[in-house]
């Protein structure tokens, strides 16, 4: 629906040098409001508050403290927060039918104090620290306007950055931000594109091998320090009736799985070709095809091997945060509503924007994961591709993520190595400047 009585267009300032709008909660009915300062409407009513304070949705308004403000309020004050969550800036609380969304409007720089501890451990090195606020920032920037259907530039999880306020703010990601104020990354005078991903396993990969196009500076690059991280090795299984409803949710369904088998790898060992036989025919996709259908959050990377075995059982890896990249979805689209619910992760959602005629089949794997009590097994990776018809497939492989652009395990690497936060990302991106903004 669309929102009701909105003069402030997506991006007003309120006085901000680099304003940007999140959309915090979206589509509530009530909530609590804390802090102190005073909500405002455009009509000139306006209510002095010291919270915790109950706010509700009502007809075209909002119901606060006894009174009645219509959309949109506004409320500044000090020490903000809704739902237990600090915010930097302001707040404005906008209407859409029988709810309202909430949206901190604030300066970019403070936006980004409310993302890095999200997306990176402070405590790893300053150089890597400054590396991530770059590659935020500029994700932030070129993302500008992505939810400008609702109201605001960017939500507050997975689908834009994980964003948290006050609450995950931290000195030395303070820091990080503060030492490398807008700077960001660009190529050809425009901002660049900067995924990133927990661990490349040893070798990135180009983002023509991932999710098809070129870009000139997401090319396949070997990690230049060795490391080890929790994720240089995994192990996972899954049941044949679990890739065959995988398969089956892409529209690639071969009946009883016989034979998995690699037929091309990257420089790196990703996989990059591969051909599933079953009892009703065989199909060749990508590795990354094979990923995103499994489940990104089961197999971990697309470097791995596979083999069949008689029995066992599926047992799914921990999550991490991942790279992530800008699928453009509207208001009123069902996968936004999936994507805001953390029904898919980065992983996923950078494919949608890569390939957007995949929007279909995601809408489908959305649909059934919703509708499962919990979360479907995965599968995992290994080297070479023995065949088995077993009823198990055990995945053992190297690394997590599409493994496009910045490493984070190896760019930490590199800072304990002496790389400066520059340095870092001309490795990972080369041929991209540091501007700013």
């Amino acid at each position: 629906m669309a929102l009701l009585a909105m003069p402030l267009a997506p991006g007003s300032s309120w006085g901000y040098s680099n304003p940007i709008r999140v959309g915090v909660a979206v589509g509530v009915s009530r909530g609590v409001l804390g802090g102190s300062g005073t909500a405002s409407d455009p009509w000139g009513s306006s209510v002095q508050f010291s919270g915790p304070v109950e706010v509700s949705c009502g007809a075209d308004g909002l119901l606060f403290q006894g009174r009645f403000l219509r959309f949109p309020v506004r409320v500044v004050g000090s020490e903000l927060s809704f739902n237990r969550v600090g915010y930097r800036g302001s707040l404005e609380i906008l209407g859409s039918g029988g709810s309202f969304t909430v949206v901190n409007v604030l300066d970019l720089e403070d936006y980004l104090r409310g993302i890095i501890k999200m997306e990176a451990n402070p405590a790893w090195p300053m150089e890597f620290l400054k590396a991530q606020a770059v590659v935020s920032r500029t994700y932030a920037l070129r993302n500008l306007g992505r939810h400008r259907s609702q109201g605001f530039d960017l939500c507050a999880v997975s689908h834009c950055q994980l964003y948290r306020g006050r609450n995950a703010e931290d000195s030395r990601t303070d820091q990080a931000v503060e030492s490398t104020r807008g700077m960001v990354l660009t190529y050809g005078g425009a901002l660049a594109v900067t995924p990133f991903h927990a661990d490349s396993g040893g070798q990135t990969a180009a983002a023509s091998n991932v999710w098809g196009g070129t870009l000139p500076y997401l090319v396949s690059r070997p990690e230049p320090v060795s490391y080890s991280s929790p994720y240089s090795f995994w192990r996972v299984s899954l049941s044949s009736d679990q890739i065959e409803r995988a398969l089956r949710n892409i529209n690639r369904w071969v009946g009883r799985i016989l034979d998995i088998r690699v037929l091309s790898r990257d420089g790196g060992g990703r996989i990059t070709s591969m051909e599933i036989q079953g009892s009703n025919g065989r199909t060749r996709l990508s590795g990354h095809e094979f990923r995103m259908a499994v489940g990104s959050k089961v197999v971990r990377s697309t470097n791995f091997m596979v083999a069949g075995t008689g029995s066992g059982s599926a047992s799914p890896p921990t999550t991490v945060a991942d790279g992530g990249g800008n699928v453009a979805l509207s208001k009123g689209d069902d996968l936004l509503e999936m994507a805001e619910q953390g029904i898919f992760n980065r992983d996923e959602i950078f494919d949608m924007i890569m390939n957007p005629s995949k929007r279909e089949v995601y809408r489908r794997v959305g649909q059934e994961r919703a509708s499962r009590p919990t979360q479907q097994a995965p599968m995992p990776t290994s080297g070479a591709t023995p065949r088995g018809g077993g009823l198990t497939w055990t995945f053992e492989g190297r690394g997590w993520g599409h493994g496009v652009g910045m490493s984070q395990w190896g760019a930490k690497a590199l800072a304990e190595a002496g790389w400066t936060f520059e340095q870092i990302l001309m490795y990972y991106y080369p041929g991209t400047n540091i501007g700013r903004r």
